[in-house]
């Protein structure tokens, strides 16, 4: 859900929902690319059918249906009307109808200063619009922040091949800001994160009929401890650029998702062949990888990255055993490649290594 000139803002995404996540299967090898390029945990639309009705036209040729028990609703919904008829020559017609369900009478939206990495200060815009997109001024904002854990293990299964799964454990852990929207329905948050690692903050206001709305997104946040991202069945590592798209001169910052504690990686930046490579160390602790956008980058470029990481321990008896990925690629879709796929392989002994892909588009100052 997004408004006009908000592009930036996460809208209505609901509460956080607090405890532990059962382990989930890894569905990517299920789905589409698009549906793979999702966010973790965020899928697909459900739809389902809530009532089928027979309706006669009164002596004005109209009629009217009600739906009752709906429920409340924490994130938007949208009811989809459909009417079939037979016109007087006996063809049969239909017609639809939408209409959007609102949990409150405002729509809040909250936007990270960065999502990829922040180190000591964390920064937060939120901003309460009415159902029109209009900005709303004096509404009274509460941003709490969560702790966010990914939790993998792994079983071993027939043949000596590995299966990783999954969950995720939610925790509150305090209240961060509290105040009113100014004159534009903006309110700027700054604080300290509690912890390390991935943090999700909600964002939570009441309208006038004491409904709650409520929004929320993650950020990483650097520090002492290690990163974990969910692990899966295969070698594929994600690449994710924190802008959709650059402007030469930029400094392009990518969120490389490995499943190691530290890596060396192999930088290549691609269009009709390499242009730029380099090599540099990855830490568990932020796992970022930065590329400075030249001008001969535009108007796009494919940044690859290749992460290797060298046996940790000694050679067990079944070192000469070994899990061999798929491999694969998805293209990431907007102005800079969003999720990666690449292919790689992995030493049950503790080498391996992952390999990701994304794309960058560029413009010129001309161009904007």
């Amino acid at each position: 859900m997004s408004f006009p000139g908000y592009d930036e803002f996460q809208f209505a995404t609901g509460p956080v929902k607090e405890g532990l996540e059962e382990p989930r299967a890894n569905r990517w090898s299920m789905m589409s690319d698009e549906d793979a390029s999702a966010p973790d945990g965020e899928t697909n639309v459900q739809t389902r059918v809530l009532k089928t009705q027979t309706l006669t036209l009164d002596g004005g040729g109209s009629a009217k249906a009600e739906l009752n028990g709906l429920g409340k609703q924490e994130t938007p919904q949208e009811i989809v009307a459909e009417l079939e008829y037979a016109d007087p020559n006996g063809e049969v017609l239909t017609s639809s109808a939408r209409v959007r369900l609102w949990p409150a009478n405002l729509a809040l939206g909250i936007k990270p200063d960065s999502w990829a990495l922040s180190k000591d200060k964390v920064k937060f815009q939120t901003v309460a619009l009415d159902l029109a997109g209009k900005p709303v001024a004096g509404v009274e904002l509460k941003l709490d922040v969560f702790e966010r854990k990914r939790l993998s293990h792994r079983t071993r299964l027939v043949g000596g091949f590995y299966a990783y799964h999954s969950g995720v454990d939610v925790k509150r852990l305090q209240t961060v800001c509290e105040g009113r929207t100014d004159e534009h329905g903006l309110l700027a948050c700054e604080f300290a994160s509690p912890t390390t690692g991935e943090i999700v903050v909600q964002a939570s206001a009441r309208d006038d009929e004491g409904n709650t709305a409520f929004t929320n997104t993650s950020v990483w946040v650097a520090g002492s401890g290690e990163w974990w991202f969910d692990a899966s069945n295969d070698d594929r590592m994600d690449v994710l650029p924190q802008q959709k798209q650059y402007e030469p001169g930029d400094k392009a910052v990518f969120q490389v998702r490995m499943p190691f504690r530290k890596a060396t990686a192999l930088v290549t930046v691609e269009r009709e062949g390499v242009i730029e490579a380099f090599v540099t160390e990855l830490s568990g602790k932020s796992p970022v990888v930065e590329v400075n956008m030249r001008g001969n980058y535009a108007p796009n470029v494919f940044v690859s990255v290749l992460a290797v990481r060298g046996r940790v321990g000694d050679v067990q008896p079944h070192a000469d055993q070994h899990h061999q990925g798929d491999g694969g690629q998805a293209e990431g879709h907007g102005d800079v490649g969003a999720l990666i796929a690449g292919e790689g392989f992995e030493d049950l002994d503790g080498g391996g290594q992952g390999q990701g892909r994304g794309s960058v588009k560029m413009r010129r100052p001309a161009d904007r």
